[in-house]
């Protein structure tokens, strides 16, 4: 890769996601998490989208009311099986 392409290519992935989150805040979209596709092809054809951020989250019921929650993991640290 050239040693202009490369910044060059990150100037405009920057541009890009700014403009995608003033869309999301614009729009009143808040907790939405971009997704990127085609980023290795030219600019035109990038495609974005708008995942919220709760649908990657488990729903639980705490206090009566259905929450958005991490899910808890438990991690075994023992290396020494």
């Amino acid at each position: 890769m050239k040693e202009d392409v490369l910044p060059q290519f990150w100037c405009w992935l920057l541009l890009f996601f700014g403009r995608v989150v003033s869309l999301f805040i614009s729009s009143g979209k808040t907790g939405y998490m971009s997704s990127d596709r085609n980023l290795s092809k030219p600019d035109s054809e990038w495609v974005v989208r708008g995942i919220p951020i709760t649908a990657m989250m488990n729903m639980e019921k705490r206090s009566g009311k259905v929450k958005p929650v991490i899910q808890k993991a438990i991690f075994k640290l023992d290396v020494n099986r």
